[in-house]
């Protein structure tokens, strides 16, 4: 799994690729506390069942990943564009 809930730091982890089975353990984590930020600074691969998640729980996104390509699809999530 490349989800990691960190609530003490605040924060959901993603990191390496974050395939379909994530997608589930991202949907609760954020439906149960959504105020939690999100790094996506480590994520080299975002599964379109995942970034679907994004975009229905929009949360607070910390950092974006690296790869231009991912980041492109995040970016109006993090700048709070509907």
């Amino acid at each position: 799994m490349s989800v990691e809930i960190l609530k003490e730091q605040g924060i959901i982890k993603v990191t390496e690729d974050a395939e379909i089975e994530d997608a589930e353990i991202l949907f609760e984590a954020l439906q149960k506390a959504p105020d939690l930020l999100l790094d996506l600074s480590g994520c080299r691969h975002l599964h379109t069942s995942c970034l679907q998640v994004l975009v229905l729980t929009r949360p607070k996104i910390s950092a974006l990943p690296e790869d231009e390509h991912i980041s492109m699809w995040l970016v109006f999530l993090k700048n709070g564009k509907k």
